[in-house]
């Protein structure tokens, strides 16, 4: 009577488990039975039967049958989701709900937002894509794949992505349906998962591309253009035909990171084409990945768009939207006339790039290296972060990462070279001292400045302090009309400078406060840049310019095995004057 009332239950759980496990109606009778014969005799035996893990106690044949028909089978195909944890596949194969459709049932629409993914259980679904071909999916096959790579976009989760084919029902169809909000939960639940996925890839593409060299389409097709809006994989001959096979007349600038060369594609659309300089480097290889990965996640206006690379030439090219007006360096130091930037501008500029942060740090990416040299501005002056090259993305529980330090002198957090700890407070002390240039016009390290005000953060908090603010900042963009607005901006980036890393306020709440000033502003309008001429194209792509220097510290247990400070600089300066420029000003604590 006991193993009676067992059987029932089971027979109830199994008539559930069926149909989200894939089985076909019509085969769910069978199937049925075949399995309760079996449990049958697990309760005779006395042994418990949990029908997710009873796959390997059938016989092989049914084994295999039902395993075909089962969503994470094919979930494990989809490349997105590649070597991606099993549990995690489980719990979206858990959130699919039953759904049947009819014949003429328009199932998805083209360009709509994508709502649900469609696993086919049985029956046959046209799929129309843009310019009008048609072809037929059916049993075991998916319609909106998109949805499951929507947590490595850059629109996740607040914006669904975009249906990129239409899918209608030829005849009846059986199907599973994924819904936008329970993918959504997945990947809440499990984002550590998404995020060493993350991991993965990037060690998939160092392990192609520092291995032989092959131009097989094998590593075109193992590079990953599954999400969507990534980067294109372009061929060494298509950029070659890009730049008139590199000539010099489209040669853009040279810096520490490689080449950029203006190429123009078929299309017609202008790019900068950046080319390592160092054939076969490991690290040059690993920190263009990394790059590429990072620009990969990211679609937002304010942040550099990577339209592509070619991973199959002797060194890596990453190609760039291009961007008219140069570096934001560029425009705030250019020599011979004054800035054409004007205050409000500046202040665009600063909300532009306080944004990009913000929007950066809620992706857990952390930029590493932001400087005025690392900000492109396009035609009409939008700011574009640049420099992803030493970038790192932290795990959820995680707010910090200890990491070689690398960065550049005068922006460097000094937090984080004490400590070798990189948080997101780190990139909020860089963007600091980037509103100090706006703000003053002075760069970050300058040896015309006294010692103890080489480092431009020291300068203008002594200068706080001693109740000189009105002569550090720019007398041609700050006037009466605009310096109590000035003012403000200048206790904002006080704020961002502090010493210690948990007194300075999140990149959210910078944001923030510089667009409620851009409201203010925009009630009294006034000042229009006044821009002369282009300067170059490339200062971001390129690296740091020949007066920057760049710091490497290096402590116990990294590779190197030593500890201290590694400084590089190319003026020759001493490395007494070096080590000054990194000592912060604490107000005398």
């Amino acid at each position: 009577m006991k193993i009676k009332r067992k059987m029932e239950a089971k027979g109830q759980e199994l008539e559930l488990w069926l149909p989200k496990n894939g089985i076909p109606q019509r085969s769910q009778k069978d199937i049925k039975l075949q399995i309760m014969e079996k449990v049958e005799q697990e309760f005779e035996e006395n042994r418990n039967v949990e029908l997710d893990n009873f796959l390997p106690v059938l016989p092989l044949d049914l084994e295999n049958q039902i395993k075909s028909c089962m969503p994470l089978t094919r979930l494990k195909k989809v490349r997105v989701l590649q070597n991606m944890d099993e549990q995690v596949l489980k719990a979206i194969c858990q959130h699919l709900k039953p759904m049947k459709y009819s014949k003429n049932n328009l199932i998805l629409r083209e360009g709509e937002p994508l709502k649900m993914m469609i696993f086919i259980v049985e029956g046959h679904v046209a799929i129309e894509k843009k310019g009008g071909s048609i072809s037929l999916q059916g049993a075991r096959e998916l319609c909106g794949e998109n949805l499951l790579a929507w947590p490595f976009s850059t629109s996740f989760p607040q914006t669904l992505p975009t249906a990129t084919e239409s899918a209608r029902a030829i005849g009846d169809v059986e199907a599973l349906i994924l819904m936008a909000s329970d993918m959504k939960s997945v990947v809440f639940k499990f984002r550590v998962h998404f995020i060493k996925k993350y991991g993965k890839l990037k060690e998939k593409l160092v392990n192609l591309h520092l291995g032989p060299v092959d131009t097989t389409p094998t590593l075109v097709e193992t590079a990953p253009t599954y999400v969507e809006g990534s980067p294109t994989i372009f061929t060494a001959q298509e950029l070659k035909k890009a730049t008139k096979n590199y000539h010099e007349s489209t040669r853009l600038g040279e810096g520490a990171c490689g080449i950029v060369y203006k190429g123009l594609l078929p299309d017609k659309r202008v790019v900068a084409i950046k080319k390592s300089m160092i054939i076969h480097s490991p690290s040059t290889s690993v920190n263009s990945i990394n790059e590429a990965l990072i620009l990969s996640q990211i679609n937002q206006r304010n942040i550099v768009k990577l339209l592509g690379c070619c991973l199959e030439a002797k060194t890596i090219l990453m190609v760039y939207e291009f961007t008219d007006k140069g570096s934001l360096y560029h425009q705030i130091h250019k020599e011979g006339i004054g800035s054409g930037l004007s205050f409000k501008l500046r202040m665009k500029i600063a909300a532009e790039i306080a944004g990009a942060l913000a929007y950066l740090h809620a992706m857990s990416i952390l930029h590493r290296d932001l400087k005025t040299i690392n900000v492109l501005l396009d035609k009409s002056y939008t700011a574009k972060v640049a420099g992803f090259r030493g970038s790192r993305l932290v795990h959820e529980e995680h707010d910090q990462t200890s990491t070689l330090v690398q960065g550049t002198l005068g922006y460097l957090d000094p937090e984080y070279i004490q400590s070798a700890t990189l948080t997101e407070k780190s990139d909020v002390y860089s963007f600091g001292v980037v509103l100090l240039e706006l703000l003053t016009s002075q760069k970050a390290v300058s040896f015309e400045r006294s010692a103890v005000d080489r480092n431009l953060s020291n300068f203008f908090l002594r200068s706080m302090e001693g109740g000189h603010l009105v002569q550090i900042l720019d007398g041609e963009i700050i006037n009466v009309g605009n310096f109590e607005t000035a003012e403000k901006v200048s206790y904002l980036a006080k704020r961002c400078l502090k010493v210690r890393g948990e007194e300075r306020p999140c990149m959210k709440e910078v944001a923030a406060e510089l667009e409620g000033i851009m409201r203010s502003m925009e009630k009294h309008p006034g000042g229009q840049a006044n821009i002369s001429r282009s300067p170059k194209e490339t200062d971001g792509l390129l690296g740091s310019p020949s007066n920057a220097y760049v710091v490497d510290v290096r402590g116990e247990g990294d590779d190197a095995g030593s500890s201290g400070i590694i400084i590089s600089a190319e003026d020759g300066k001493s490395m007494q004057n070096q080590i000054q420029m990194i000592e912060p000003y604490d107000g005398g604590r």
